[in-house]
């Protein structure tokens, strides 16, 4: 169980520094509606990491997390 949320971390952060490249590449070129995807999918992605991250640590996170 832990290995699957270490390879499931490394797989969320690795999206993220795809998104974050994304950002530095073609953001001036992207549309509002484009650049508010981009950013829903790194919120959700960082909100995820750091929920597995709380996990992996042993803490448990607030409900409201």
């Amino acid at each position: 169980m832990i290995n699957t949320r270490y390879k499931r971390l490394q797989d969320l952060e690795e999206e993220l520094r795809i998104i974050r490249s994304l950002y530095d590449r073609f953001w001036p070129e992207m549309s509002e509606q484009q650049q508010d995807y981009l950013a829903n999918n790194e919120h959700q992605i960082v909100k995820v990491i750091r929920l597995l991250e709380y996990q992996l640590a042993g803490y448990t996170p607030k409900s409201n997390f």
